[in-house]
């Protein structure tokens, strides 16, 4: 299925797919980025004064590693190839123990989702290029029509879109036969969770609508019981804490987005992140940090 995260702007409009990976910057390169420095990203060279780097990227500084400063988003780092070579790797912990992100969570949205409030990935590349108007990003609803998602039991999903003429969203099992249906007639969102749809834990679903042609999937799972364990008690640690109600929110999104990254493989609550983000004008305090986390859901399914 092709999932479309539309901003009702002309400055982001960007088609989501079911194979892609996070798309979302994981390093920042403070120094050493300017003499015999490149990047290779796919296959393509690239300067260092891009700055921003992506799981999977090689450094080659022909100077020496050693002039590299890098700001790492969480359990990323760089592997050394060899003298003047460096992988961005992930370096998850093997168990999620969701006091690790807990604690990192301010620091994270400082450093990589607020300075990404005023930058767009480009599909092709992933090289940070044209400038986004937070006005617009904040003014108009983005959908949530996840490619993947990992949903909790009794945790709803809110599906939102801007699509004409759907009367049924239709939820399927690996057989492809129907086990969940639903009504959306002059809807333009639904909501429903994993105990309503009768899915069970370690399964893989499905999810169309009826007036949807793709040929593209979406994927359910359910997470396992010691994930959700973990998640919902890193989000009530998060709102025990002294904080706004803006900024408890703000700071739930990035740290459902934060995990979503390091276990890919497994977990996935983009969805969750967006549905937690307060409405807020582009004067408050909080607006960069809004505007940054839409668009790294944006980006999270952005074609690669």
């Amino acid at each position: 299925m092709k999932a479309f995260s539309f901003v009702l702007s002309a400055i982001i409009c960007i088609m989501m797919v079911g194979e892609s990976i996070a798309q979302n910057y994981v390093g920042i390169i403070l120094q050493g980025q300017d003499k015999g420095c490149t990047i290779t990203r796919k296959g393509e060279k690239l300067a260092c004064s891009a700055r921003y780097l992506f799981l999977g990227d090689v450094i080659e500084q022909k100077t020496s590693l050693k002039t590299l400063k890098i700001k790492w988003a969480p359990n990323v780092s760089g592997k050394e190839i060899d003298k003047t070579h460096l992988e961005i790797i992930l370096t998850k912990q093997p168990e999620l123990k969701t006091s690790e992100y807990t604690k990192k969570v301010a620091a994270f949205v400082n450093d990589f989702v607020k300075p990404a409030e005023h930058k767009t990935v480009s599909a092709s590349t992933r090289a940070v290029s044209s400038p986004v108007d937070c006005k617009k990003m904040l003014r108009d609803k983005t959908e949530n029509l996840p490619a993947r998602a990992s949903l909790m039991m009794e945790t709803p999903i809110v599906l939102s879109w801007h699509i004409s003429g759907i009367r049924k969203l239709i939820v399927m099992d690996a057989r492809a036969e129907k086990i969940f249906e639903k009504d959306v007639s002059n809807r333009s969102e639904i909501s429903f969770s994993a105990a309503e749809a009768g899915l069970k834990r370690g399964e893989t679903y499905s999810w169309r609508f009826d007036a949807w042609d793709s040929k593209e999937v979406n994927t359910l799972r359910v997470l396992s019981e010691q994930s959700e364990y973990e998640i919902l008690d890193g989000l009530a640690k998060i709102d025990a804490e002294k904080n706004a109600v803006h900024e408890k929110m703000i700071n739930k999104a990035a740290f459902l987005q934060m995990i979503s990254d390091d276990y890919q493989d497994t977990i996935d609550l983009y969805w969750l992140s967006l549905q937690l983000l307060p409405e807020i004008p582009v004067n408050d305090s909080h607006a960069k940090a809004v505007c940054g986390l839409k668009l790294r859901y944006i980006n999270h399914f952005s074609e690669l």
